[in-house]
């Protein structure tokens, strides 16, 4: 091919056609209209699964089948109320200093909880503070 030819030539309709289309809008999607024809056969067939799963879940309930997380269920609940009522007390001193450290508990209130005289609670709030 001359030079004189390739000024010439123009393309022909199937190179036209493999090239993609040249969009007026670049990097937008498409503005199609929602489609909205199945929803009310996903809702219907959503009503639908709930239904089922509520039927099998009664006939369980029936089988008897629901028994054992009720068993789990008593024994945890034995379990909270075997800690709920421990006797065992932490050390006077030792809860007077996170009291005093985590809480703003008056040192009467601190007293009172764990036992300790008022003095000893102001002598441990005393010696908590930072020297100056």
């Amino acid at each position: 091919m001359t030079l004189d030819d390739a000024a010439r030539w123009t393309p022909s309709e199937s190179v036209a056609t493999k090239l993609p289309p040249q969009r007026q809008e670049p990097f937008q999607q498409s503005r199609k209209a929602a489609d909205l024809s199945n929803i009310a056969q996903t809702q219907n067939s959503a009503d639908v699964e709930k239904k089922r799963w509520q039927a099998a879940m009664d006939q369980a309930k029936n089988r008897g089948l629901d028994k054992a997380g009720e068993t789990q269920k008593a024994a945890r609940e034995a379990a909270n109320t075997r800690r709920s009522n421990s006797k065992t007390r932490r050390d006077p001193i030792i809860h007077t200093d996170i009291l005093l450290k985590e809480t703003t508990f008056s040192t009467q209130e601190i007293s009172e909880i764990t036992g300790l005289d008022v003095y000893k609670v102001i002598a441990m709030k005393l010696k908590l503070r930072n020297a100056a």
